[in-house]
């Protein structure tokens, strides 16, 4: 279960990057919420396996995430 939460939260750090990459706010929106889905999963992940460093960094990079989604609300 742990890999493939660790696969979803791959694709969707993917799919963030490409779309905070795009031209328009509306796509880099949607770049910041797979970002999002992205550090949820990494966090459970940590979590399942206890890793704090993980967690910690989820919670860091979602707080990153949602700057960047309120900063591109127009």
């Amino acid at each position: 279960m742990n890999d493939l939460i660790q696969w979803v939260a791959f694709a969707f750090a993917l799919l963030g990057s490409l779309f905070t990459s795009l031209k328009t706010n509306r796509q880099r929106k949607i770049g910041f919420i797979s970002y999002l889905v992205s550090n949820a999963g990494w966090f459970v992940a940590g979590y399942l396996i206890n890793s704090i460093p993980i967690m910690t960094q989820s919670v860091a990079f979602s707080v990153f995430s949602f700057l960047g989604y309120w900063n591109n609300r127009k």
